[in-house]
C-alpha cells in the first residue's frame, strides 16, 4: 500500500472522529432547544438520551412533517440551469472520449478491456509502477484507488474523469430534468445508515436518488 494512501486513511479517521465530537455536541444543543427535557431521546418506550441518541422522536417527527410537505408541493427546479449543466457535462465527457480515442480505447466496445490492459501496461513500464489486477479475471483494475498512482497520466486522467462525470450525470442531473418546473421526491426518513433517503415518486415525477 503506498505511503500516501496510508497517511490519507489515518488522517481521514482522525478528522472523522474530531468532527463527530463537534457534531454530537451541536446536535444535542439543537435537541435541547426544541425538545422538552423529559422527552429527550424518546421513541415511545424509552426516555433516555443515552439509549436513543440525539435524534429523538420529536426531532424526527418535525423532520417527517417537513419532508411530507416537500413531497406534496415538490421542489422547484431551474430547468435552464439543469440543461446548461447537462450540456457542460456532456461536452467534458466528449473531450475525454477524444483523449481515449487517441490511445485506441473506445469505452463500451466489446474487447476493450484487453486494449485497456495494454495501454496500462505501457504506462506501468514507463513509470516503473504496478497496477493491481482483479481477483477473478486477472485484468488490470479500473478502480480509481488502484489507478491513483498514475492519475496524472493523460489517458488515465480522462478515463477516471469519464467515470466521475458520467456518474454525476446519470445519478443526479438526469433526475432533475423534468417537463415542468418541479420534481416530487418520495422520502424515507432516517434509514439504518442514519441518513434520509429519497427516490422517484412514481405518481408525480423524478427525484435525485439520495438527499
Amino acid at each position: 500500500i503506498p505511503a500516501d494512501h496510508l497517511i490519507y486513511a489515518s488522517q481521514d479517521a482522525v478528522a472523522t472522529y474530531q468532527l463527530g465530537i463537534i457534531m454530537e455536541n451541536k446536535c444535542r444543543d439543537i435537541q435541547a432547544q426544541h425538545t422538552p427535557h423529559l422527552l429527550l431521546g424518546t421513541n415511545g418506550t424509552n426516555g433516555t438520551t443515552a439509549s436513543w441518541g440525539p435524534l429523538g422522536h420529536d426531532i424526527q417527527l418535525r423532520g417527517d412533517i417537513a419532508l411530507r410537505q416537500i413531497e406534496h408541493y415538490g421542489l422547484a427546479v431551474d430547468g435552464e440551469a439543469v440543461c446548461r449543466l447537462d450540456e457542460s457535462l456532456g461536452a467534458d465527457i466528449t473531450k475525454c472520449h477524444a483523449v481515449l480515442a487517441r490511445y485506441g480505447y473506445m469505452p463500451g466496445q466489446a474487447g476493450n478491456q484487453a486494449e485497456f490492459d495494454q495501454i496500462i501496461g505501457e504506462i506501468e513500464r514507463e513509470r516503473g509502477v504496478t497496477i493491481p489486477v482483479t481477483g477473478k479475471t486477472r485484468r488490470k483494475s479500473q478502480a480509481a484507488d488502484a489507478l491513483g498512482v498514475i492519475a496524472d497520466h493523460e489517458f488515465v486522467g480522462a478515463f477516471l474523469q469519464i467515470e466521475k462525470l458520467g456518474k454525476l450525470r446519470e445519478t443526479y442531473v438526469q433526475h432533475l430534468q423534468t417537463s415542468s418546473d418541479r420534481i416530487y421526491p418520495r422520502y424515507n426518513l432516517i434509514v439504518r445508515t442514519g441518513r434520509t433517503s429519497s427516490r422517484k415518486n412514481p405518481r408525480r415525477g423524478g427525484t435525485p436518488r439520495k438527499a
